[in-house]
């Protein structure tokens, strides 16, 4: 019996020592799974998974400060203090979106980018699109053709992008399809470069917000409107992304009167990601976030049409409340499908009716290339 005992004990304990081998063994290959992706600890199971997988496909330097809400509106971050930064904007109006301090209130831009399906016919297909004013006239894109017979006539099916607003005034440069990565250097303009009414409280207040930003139209449908508000009582920009008119801001506050590097890209299927590098408004330290969310209808390398933008979001619409924005340079353009696969951004990237100053009594445009342009804009 005794001998008995002794066997059983044996036989427990070795049980035992190969569960927490198999225990250590298993963890120690969660640990080194993805070394290069740093993951806070306390971030732990279904949660962990969600996060990895969306940070997986952004680039190395990407990873760094990583905030991300999930299909299911849940907010993760790869540091858990960053998400106190998080803005849930309230909406007093429609259109008009409120900070939870109320300090601030601003006008959302709608872009209304979708392109439309429109059928061309002989002299249309000669005709040019200016590249720093508006046009009435319609283009072919040569990257969606298909005969169509109308009215008893044949024509080329082609996209349209619509040049027209009813949400402020604004500067919009749209690509061809088949994108899902961009990057630019854009410089946000501060002191007596821009002037906008977006304090609460004061005298002057009427919503009106200055906009760079950038995003696009998803291959399966969806629209994201992704980058910088400037703030009229701070002078600084911060980050900011729509998803179908839902906006969901973070409180990184970038300087002013600096250059900052802008990216947006499509890192997996339904998911978007904005990454900003630059000097923090108030430690003045290069700093880089990336704030993802996710949107259906978006493909990596597939369908989706990318823009940038610059404007000021009104509502309603006034082109004479005296805001103005000075000096918004975009250059070093990139696109591509990804960090590793792009180019720069050239005119056969552009989509043909994808240049647009809505409208050209108040936006100014200093054109140097498909990838580069200073823009104005005055009401």
């Amino acid at each position: 019996m005794k001998m008995k005992k002794v066997l059983m004990v044996s036989s427990l304990a070795s049980v035992l020592v190969l569960s927490s081998f198999s225990n250590v063994f298993a963890e120690s290959q969660a640990t080194t799974s993805h070394s290069d992706i740093f993951i806070d600890a306390t971030v732990q199971g279904h949660e962990r998974n969600n996060l990895l997988n969306f940070m997986v496909n952004l680039e190395p330097d990407a990873r760094e400060n990583v905030i991300y809400e999930d299909e299911n509106g849940k907010l993760l971050a790869n540091k858990p203090k960053l998400l106190q930064k998080v803005i849930k904007y309230k909406k007093t109006s429609e259109n008009i979106f409120e900070t939870p301090d109320g300090k601030e209130s601003f006008a959302l831009p709608v872009d209304d980018s979708k392109p439309s399906q429109i059928v061309l016919h002989g002299d249309q297909f000669t005709q040019e699109n200016n590249k720093n004013s508006v046009s009435n006239s319609v283009y072919k894109d040569t990257t969606c053709t298909a005969t169509s017979k109308v009215e008893e006539e044949i024509g080329t099916q082609a996209t349209q992008h619509p040049c027209t607003g009813s949400t402020g005034p604004y500067r919009r440069v749209t690509s061809q399809a088949n994108y899902s990565w961009q990057s630019h250097y854009v410089y946000l303009p501060g002191g007596s470069e821009i002037r906008d009414h977006n304090t609460k409280g004061t005298s002057d207040y009427n919503g009106d917000a200055g906009y760079v930003y950038v995003g696009g139209q998803g291959a399966n449908g969806g629209g994201v409107d992704a980058g910088l508000l400037h703030s009229t009582l701070y002078d600084n920009w911060g980050m900011l992304i729509s998803v179908d008119g839902d906006p969901l801001g973070y409180d990184q506050r970038f300087k002013s009167k600096q250059n900052v590097n802008m990216k947006f890209s499509i890192p997996s299927s339904n998911n978007i990601a904005l990454t900003i590098s630059g000097n923090d408004y108030t430690t003045n330290k290069n700093t880089t976030v990336t704030f993802g969310r996710s949107a259906k209808g978006f493909v990596p390398g597939g369908g989706n049409i990318l823009k940038r933008l610059t404007t000021i979001g009104q509502k309603p619409q006034n082109f004479h409340t005296g805001s103005y924005i000075h000096n918004a340079r975009w250059y070093s353009s990139l696109i591509g499908n990804s960090s590793t696969n792009y180019h720069t951004w050239t005119a056969s990237d552009t989509n043909a009716s994808g240049t647009c100053s809505y409208t050209t009594d108040v936006v100014r445009v200093n054109y140097v290339n498909a990838g580069e342009e200073t823009d104005n804009i005055d009401i």
